[in-house]
């Protein structure tokens, strides 16, 4: 059995991914133990930049001093190789679980002109003309509230290109030392009013303030206004209570005018001073945004439908990989369904193939059905390319799960079901997931 219109291979896949072998997915010819490095790219998102560094946000978390990506701006920038002057474990903007502030490789006046240098005045020349292309100066906002008609209000606000909003049920002390030395939001608004519950984990009254506090002062330059909504205490006692400067109190509760009256007053004081940092971002449907991660794996199993790896760098459930093969796809990874043998310090994935073109797919088919006879010796573009362009093509090996009615049991359906309320509690994935 082939697979079909595009809509056929989304639902065939998004049903395998809920539901496993009891969708009685077409089982294609697979080749195994191939057992070949490859470089993929990591799906990543270049958020900001500056005349001085730019931020990457990816799902791959390493301590290299250097990331490895390739940054298509402008013609001279063809360097792939990036010093790391900052990373967190958190996220900037966008769904990562990692971001990174990266260096420019900036040519010295002494220095030799190569593709891994750049002359600083080019990129000077690059911003002058993508200006108004791109957003400047954000209001990062973060929003502590239990209000969900707010949450929704707030949601519509934060489509406006120069506001980012980060809205959470509670004051989580522990979360927000993770995230605000790197979001470091101007303004913080705290609902008490709908912060407080009845267990120990959800009781975020004022006390709960001092932990806040302490984390801010721990930042060094960062002295964000603090917005306490709801509450009968005047500002300047709070002030000399939490011994902070930048509080203000509001007896109201919070709601969307208040919040908007307070981040454009901000906002217009914030863009008429000249220390501000200048950074500037791609709109979101930027293509340019685009980047991929590079990061070499161990291809183990490839079928029309899915592939098998592993990877030395943990990487989250439901990252997506860029294969190129040379013809690509892409490759989404999956809860294991089928409890891969798993070694020491590496992780073996599954991953679902997705993104093909029609001419992909009928290259992806030709190349698994010459490898199944004739296994590759190495695993790169360059010599895929010569060896698809060379060997005559072997009839197609898909198989119509139809056609083995017993290969698929009650019994394979129970057990697999027992798999799947395994998976995300196996310790080799260590619960990262994306979701």
């Amino acid at each position: 059995m082939i697979k079909g219109m595009e809509l056929d291979n989304f639902l065939l896949t998004s049903f395998y991914i809920g539901f496993g072998v009891k969708v009685r997915f077409p089982q294609y010819a697979q080749v195994k133990y191939i057992d070949r490095k490859l470089v993929v790219g990591i799906c990543s998102t270049l958020t900001a930049l500056s005349l001085d560094q730019f931020i990457i946000e990816t799902d791959l978390e390493t301590d290299k001093v250097k990331l490895q990506l390739s940054l298509p701006l402008f013609e001279e920038l063809k360097a792939t190789s990036f010093d790391i002057s900052k990373r967190h474990r958190s996220n900037f903007i966008y769904p990562m679980t990692d971001t990174y502030y990266l260096n420019y490789p900036f040519r010295g006046a002494w220095d030799e002109e190569t593709d891994e240098t750049l002359d600083k005045e080019v990129l000077k020349s690059w911003f002058q003309s993508n200006h108004q292309e791109l957003e400047q100066n954000k209001i990062f906002t973060q929003v502590i509230t239990k209000n969900r008609a707010l949450i929704n209000d707030l949601f519509q606000f934060s489509l406006r290109p120069d506001y980012h909003i980060e809205i959470s049920e509670f004051l989580d002390v522990s979360f927000l030392k993770q995230a605000l030395p790197l979001k470091t939001p101007q303004i913080i608004f705290v609902d008490i009013s709908e912060t407080k519950g009845n267990s120990s984990k959800d009781d975020h009254d004022l006390k709960n303030l001092i932990g806040l506090i302490a984390i801010i002062n721990n930042i060094s330059n960062y002295n964000p206004i603090l917005v306490i909504s709801n509450n009968k205490s005047k500002s300047e006692a709070l002030r000399k209570a939490y011994n902070y400067p930048n509080i203000i109190v509001t007896p109201e509760k919070l709601n969307v005018e208040t919040f908007e009256l307070l981040a454009t007053s901000y906002s217009e004081s914030y863009s008429s001073d000249d220390s501000s940092p200048e950074l500037h971002y791609f709109k979101i449907m930027d293509e340019r945004r685009a980047v991929m991660v590079d990061q070499q794996i161990l291809v183990t199993s490839l079928s029309e439908h899915k592939v098998t790896f592993i990877s030395e760098a943990e990487l989250p459930i439901y990252s997506v990989l860029h294969f190129l093969l040379p013809f690509d796809f892409y490759v989404t990874i999956v809860p294991d369904l089928e409890q891969l043998v798993q070694k020491e310090n590496v992780t073996h994935y599954t991953g679902v193939i997705h993104g093909l073109t029609e001419s992909s797919i009928q290259n992806l088919r030709r190349f698994i059905n010459l490898i199944y006879f004739n296994p590759l010796e190495e695993f790169t573009p360059e010599h895929i390319q010569a060896i698809l362009g060379q060997k005559e093509i072997k009839e197609e090996i898909i198989v119509d799960i139809d056609t083995d009615k017993e290969s698929i049991t009650d019994e394979m359906i129970e057990e697999e079901e027992d798999n799947w309320n395994r998976t995300f509690k196996r310790p080799t994935l260590k619960g990262k997931s994306k979701l």
